[in-house]
């Protein structure tokens, strides 16, 4: 599966060439706390997306919410890594009513379709849960080669079993200006569902952006189920903004809250609505995109211990 995914992304047509916007995104708890490692606690994640085409491919079309036909169409291709993990790390026996260890390892692709006015968005992901993800092997590398003072992680050997996934999703965002000048203010809502094994979820939020050239992205891409902006930019001139927003999403699964869907194993009670709280900045140049940002998570579990925090640095990059 880990093979299949890499030659997924390498053979994806136009990533050899050097066109199309590049993304690294890193998501971790310790970018905003001192706490420690505990629940999504790290995510890694690349991406391609292509340069605008405007000629529409029907079956995608198909697939979409119905919009405008005057749009700009766009693909891509992303891989990547999310890593969970309970409270108390030390523990041989991890605490049954604590979030589970547990590895995500994925890889799919997406189609955009850009009409000014909103940003239509399908996508596909397959990956991998269980050992074959390499969530310990990463966690215990990285605290060996970083944190060799941090504290010993015992439950690794408790994780969710192998189990393949896959989860297609929607996702709208609606551009609403509200100022225009040198500095422009605008309102991006939104509206997504996933459905698979891994997840399955309905989502509501929107997000307010205050700078210049808001019309360079659609705010910044992250790892979901966060709420998620755009993998390309469009921007010809320097462009900045600050924002904040948020997304409610109502959960029917989760399998890293569930647990395994044909084997019985380590689980939680989740909550059925959960909420994100997110603000950040971001810097833009004709070839190059940074953001940062902060996000708020409420509780996603019964027994849950306090909120989490996370934070995400995002390079974009367009040769």
């Amino acid at each position: 599966m880990r093979r299949l995914l890499l030659c997924a992304l390498l053979l994806a047509p136009g990533s050899a060439r050097a066109a199309g916007t590049f993304n690294l995104a890193s998501e971790n708890d310790s970018y905003v706390t001192v706490s420690g490692d505990r629940h999504y606690t790290n995510g890694i994640y690349f991406s391609w997306t292509s340069e605008p085409k405007a000629q529409p491919l029907s079956w995608a079309q198909d697939l979409m919410l119905p919009g405008g036909k005057d749009a700009n169409w766009r693909s891509g291709y992303f891989l990547g890594q999310a890593i969970f993990t309970p409270e108390n790390l030390t523990a041989f026996v991890p605490p049954a009513n604590d979030r589970p260890y547990a590895g995500w390892l994925f890889g799919g692709a997406r189609f955009y379709r850009d009409s000014g006015d909103r940003l239509d968005k399908i996508e596909a992901t397959i990956g991998m849960v269980g050992p074959a993800a390499l969530g310990s092997d990463v966690q215990k590398a990285w605290h060996a080669a970083f944190i060799p003072s941090a504290v010993p992680i015992n439950g690794w050997h408790a994780q969710l079993r192998d189990e393949p996934g896959l989860v297609l999703s929607e996702q709208r965002i609606w551009r609403v200006p509200l100022a225009e000048g040198l500095l422009q203010a605008e309102a991006l809502p939104e509206a997504n569902i996933a459905m698979g094994n891994i997840y399955d979820y309905a989502g509501v939020g929107g997000m307010l952006r205050l700078g210049h050239n808001l019309h360079a992205d659609w705010g910044p891409p992250r790892i979901a189920p966060a709420q998620q902006g755009s993998d390309f930019q469009d921007v010809e001139s320097f462009a900045w903004y600050v924002y904040g927003g948020g997304e409610v999403r109502a959960v029917a699964r989760n399998l890293f809250l569930d647990g395994n869907s044909f084997h019985s194993g380590p689980s939680v009670s989740k909550k059925t609505l959960v909420g994100d709280a997110n603000v950040g900045a971001a810097l833009l140049f004709p070839h190059i995109r940074v953001t940062a940002g902060y996000t708020l998570r409420g509780k996603e579990f019964r027994g849950q211990r306090g909120d989490d925090e996370i934070g995400s640095i995002t390079v974009s990059f367009i040769p």
